[in-house]
């Protein structure tokens, strides 16, 4: 409701806050497969394929649980320059600038709804 609220003139300069128990990560390594493998219920192939390059991620809390997602670059882009305080057009310039069919409504939205986007101001 306060989105919407907000003049079409002005939204531009938003700027998003970032949960604060969200964290970015960028990693030449496969941090995703590295972690799945040291589960305690993990029961599948624990080797590691190193040649798949790195991982772009996004941690965060979920109640008790830390939880995680792989970030396409573009999304990444987006996340971390929200989380350096520049305004929505900046963020978008940069997540568009990497990919310019990146779908940044549909990854402002589901950003929302997990809570990785507490706020705005």
């Amino acid at each position: 409701r306060r989105l919407a609220a907000v003049p079409a003139a002005d939204q531009a300069g938003l700027r998003f806050v970032l949960h604060p128990a969200v964290t970015l990560l960028s990693s030449p390594y496969p941090l995703a497969a590295i972690w799945r493998v040291n589960q305690p219920d993990f029961a599948g192939d624990q080797r590691i394929d190193w040649d798949t390059g790195g991982d772009r991620l996004c941690v965060r809390r979920d109640g008790h649980a830390v939880t995680f997602d792989v970030l396409a670059e573009p999304a990444l882009r987006f996340l971390s320059a929200l989380s350096c305080e520049a305004p929505f057009e900046a963020a978008a310039d940069a997540a568009l600038a990497v990919d310019a069919d990146f779908d940044l409504q549909g990854f402002l939205l589901a950003s929302v709804q997990s809570r990785v986007i507490a706020d705005f101001r």
